[in-house]
């Protein structure tokens, strides 16, 4: 009997890989297929994942255990049309699609199976609830030079995703009833876990690895032995004097108005609040653009609507402004000590400490 998937289907395979595919060494290129366990598995550098395809056990294939190279796979994966039909023959296995051909040969490396039986779940969180948390705390990633993990925390009735890279920490939350946990999450590991396909995605630990498993697909994401900073004691540590309210999407478009100028040389931009509005511009002063300040007294910001008459100036990277803003809706509440001292972004549960540029 072949082996025939839609080719839709290869199109999940290979997005599942794809956190692996895009940062993987040499080592981490073997993509091994498993015919009569129904398994795809890719490991490098302490992650990996597999996916499950319980239907192709079914199929009762005798063909044995191959690898080829995952770029390539997941290069054909995304142009191939209608069913795709896998041969494997002495030298490499070929996949065909009515009058398309691709060979891809054999390696000599391989990628070990995610192993799921017998784990007993830590906590079960809803896809969304999580995703959430994550996509907001891996924004400290761009451009991030310290920390590539997400500190990953459940209290039972709230998850908590915290991420900083030296410059930023990101807070995000979001209700979410689960058991306990805290756990560090690679960074490669946060674009996988993004990537599963199921509305529920559980979560299991061992001493050295954690484990994530939602609709046949497996990430196994091993432990770091890095500290991780007391970030709760640091978003304590700050406090703002003066306060302004702006519109997220108001903001976002504003910074996008300013792109066509924004270069290395300036990769800082000014931010002025005052007269009832929030000035950007770039440190050339060859772009400018504003948007006013939220100043209307309603009973959700009446704690937060001190703005003061004197202005004040910042100087704060433009990516880090735009990451944040690019993923923010409704009103954001930005609270200021001091041109030198890091400055408070809100909205809703999440919180962005950012450090301004002093020269």
């Amino acid at each position: 009997m072949k082996l025939t998937l839609e080719s839709s289907e290869l199109k999940k395979i290979a997005r599942a890989f794809s956190p692996v595919i895009g940062y993987s060494t040499l080592s981490g290129d073997a993509l091994t297929f498993e015919p009569q366990a129904g398994r795809f598995n890719l490991s490098d550098m302490g992650l990996g994942i597999t996916v499950y395809r319980p239907d192709i056990v079914d199929m009762k294939l005798d063909e044995p255990t191959v690898s080829f190279s995952a770029t390539k796979f997941a290069s054909v994966a995304g142009v191939l049309h209608g069913d795709a039909e896998f041969e494997f023959g002495a030298g490499g296995i070929t996949l065909r699609s009515g009058l398309t051909r691709y060979s891809l040969p054999y390696s000599d490396r391989a990628s070990a199976p995610v192993e799921v039986d017998g784990r007993e779940s830590t906590a079960n969180f809803e896809a969304s609830a999580l995703s959430s948390v994550l996509n907001q705390a891996k924004t400290v990633f761009i451009g991030g030079v310290f920390y590539t993990v997400v500190k990953l925390e459940a209290t039972g009735e709230l998850l908590r995703a915290v991420a900083t890279d030296g410059v930023r920490l990101i807070v995000a939350e979001t209700p979410a009833r689960s058991r306990p946990l805290d756990i560090l999450i690679s960074q490669r590991a946060v674009d996988a876990i993004l990537n599963l396909p199921g509305e529920i995605i559980s979560v299991s630990c061992t001493p050295t690895t954690n484990l994530f498993v939602s609709d046949g697909v497996a990430i196994v994401d091993s432990k770091t032995s890095a500290k991780f900073p007391n970030c709760s004691a640091y978003v304590k540590g700050v406090k703002p004097t003066s306060t302004y309210v702006v519109e997220a999407e108001k903001m976002h478009d504003a910074l996008a108005r300013l792109a066509p100028m924004i270069d290395e040389k300036n990769a800082t931009i000014t931010v002025v609040f005052g007269s009832g509005q929030c000035r950007l511009s770039t440190l050339a002063n060859d772009a400018e653009d504003a948007v006013p300040l939220i100043s209307d007294s309603t009973d959700a910001l009446d704690d937060f609507l001190s703005e003061p008459d004197q202005q004040v100036t910042l100087k704060l990277k433009y990516k880090y402004l735009t990451s944040f803003f690019k993923l923010m809706k409704g009103h954001v509440i930005i609270g200021v000590e001091s041109p030198s001292k890091p400055v408070m972004f809100e909205a809703g549960t999440t919180k962005l400490i950012m450090a301004p540029v002093v020269k």
